[in-house]
């Protein structure tokens, strides 16, 4: 699983309750996903207390516009990989965006 993802990622899907990304790993379906979260959601916030590391996406409303501008920008033909870098750039230097439409713009200019 966590060839899939950074470590990062991994924690913001599991604070943010992403199932549908933590399903998109390999042989992971819904009820895995979901009892990943289950496990280890509060071991992770805890972890992030102590150790004084900010999740990027820490509402599921910005996990949404997440995945959201992902699932356009590969629509419109761009590698999963580089997409994901791409937005995570934007939002780790603007985390006030809130709409799917302004991150999709700035990602492009990073691609």
């Amino acid at each position: 699983m966590l060839s899939s993802m950074n470590s990062t990622e991994w924690i913001n899907a599991i604070i943010s309750e992403d199932v549908r990304l933590i399903q998109s790993v390999k042989g992971v379906g819904p009820k895995s996903a979901q009892r990943v979260i289950i496990e280890l959601k509060d071991k992770v916030k805890k972890e992030n207390l102590h150790t004084g590391i900010s999740t990027t996406f820490n509402t599921v409303a910005n996990s949404e516009i997440y995945s959201e501008a992902l699932a356009a920008l590969n629509m419109l033909g761009f590698s999963k990989a580089p997409a994901e870098k791409s937005i995570q750039k934007v939002l780790k230097d603007n985390p006030s965006i809130n709409s799917v439409e302004d991150l999709i713009k700035l990602s492009l200019k990073n691609l």
